[in-house]
């Protein structure tokens, strides 16, 4: 999956939305480029479903303005906007045919009917159901009304297609095969979308780039590997993945290092580069757990470096989940990878551990 130069097709300048003294989204500004497909992420109320209605005409907004294709659509109503949204109960109409459901959004525009059966026979082509053209939704299985419900909201070639947690009804297993399915299909025809998702692992698979929402704003952007591995606050750290936090204090640098004082380690930790931060300052230290070590012996290493105690281990089929204790209380995550089927696992629950990890793991976050 190719990133995308940004040519801002579909531009969001400063947008608004304000419900009595609530502001579900604050001052937004955002670039697509065509044919991306861009991942919105956020917890309950951070604004991104209230974007996504704006977007579609189905909200106003309060302020600002959206382009599409560079066609001001900030007043435009729903049905005169080039934008389809794929919902995540699919909606399809069950009195209908697989081609019935596929043609009904045609049928509204100004298309003869041998336009028609052609844009039909070409989605149900690309969406491998030419089979089912005469199949009732409620005979097919979910990853077939997921293809049906895609195949609509494509037909009518709309210049936006908006995806509303398009997984959420699906099983774990299903959704992880349709989730690049999806993607494929949406590559071939070169669709802009727009994606909304609660769902982390759905986000990193379909997304070229992400952007996590909180209190009406977006706090960061970037390819799902930026935003993983360089987190600009604790909440994007927090908010995608597992993540291990520490307060810690500025301290010398040293060469191409920074040293930082950690208490809930009862050490120093080494960062792999100068920060050019003050002595003194405080921030925040954060290490994803497939980076912390876990040995009962004591490295050689005299930072990063930590002791503490197992108290719980969840077998998780690829790797183990190690919960560990620090002498401080702190509590600490690990992953342990199974590389063999047959696993002797030296440590176990309450054995004394001593957790490490490399100075180029360590992000410093000031907020």
């Amino acid at each position: 999956m190719q990133n995308k130069q940004n040519d801002g097709y579909i531009r969001i300048e400063k947008l608004a939305k304000q419900y009595d003294r609530v502001k579900a989204v604050d001052n937004v500004s955002l670039s697509i480029a065509k044919g991306e497909l861009f991942g919105l992420m956020g917890s309950s109320g951070s604004g991104k479903s209230t974007l996504l209605q704006m977007l579609a005409g189905l909200e106003p907004p309060t302020d600002g303005r959206i382009f599409i294709d560079g066609e001001d659509m900030t007043h435009v109503p729903p049905h005169l906007r080039p934008v389809n949204m794929m919902f995540q109960s699919y909606a399809l109409f069950p009195h209908m045919s697989v081609s019935q459901n596929i043609a009904f959004g045609l049928e509204q525009d100004p298309l003869s009917r041998i336009e028609i059966q052609k844009r039909v026979d070409e989605m149900l082509t690309i969406v491998s159901m030419r089979d089912y053209a005469h199949e009732k939704p409620h005979t097919l299985s979910g990853g077939q009304r997921q293809r049906i419900a895609l195949a609509r909201s494509l037909a009518k070639r709309p210049k936006l297609l908006l995806l509303d947690e398009p997984m959420g009804a699906l099983d774990k297993n299903l959704r992880d095969r349709m989730q690049l399915e999806v993607v494929n299909i949406l590559e071939e025809l070169g669709a802009t979308c727009l994606l909304v998702t609660h769902d982390q692992d759905e986000a990193m698979t379909m997304s070229q780039r992400i952007g996590i929402m909180d209190k009406g704003e977006i706090i960061q952007m970037g390819t799902p590997k930026e935003v993983y591995e360089y987190p600009n606050c604790t909440f994007s750290a927090k908010f995608l993945g597992s993540v291990n936090i520490f307060s810690a204090t500025v301290g010398e640098e040293l060469a191409e290092t920074t040293l930082l004082t950690v208490p809930e380690m009862q050490s120093q930790v080494q960062v792999d580069r100068c920060l050019s931060l003050p002595e003194g300052l405080q921030v925040w230290v954060a290490v994803r757990p497939e980076k912390v070590n876990l040995s009962i012996e004591r490295p050689e290493s005299a930072y990063n470096v930590s002791s503490g105690r197992v108290h719980d281990i969840a077998y998780m089929g690829s790797h183990s989940v190690y919960h560990v204790t620090l002498e401080s209380g702190k509590k600490l995550e690990a992953y342990v990878y199974h590389s063999d089927r047959f696993i002797a696992e030296p440590i176990t629950w309450e054995d004394k551990v001593y957790v490490h990890f490399p100075a180029d793991s360590v992000v410093v976050l000031q907020g």
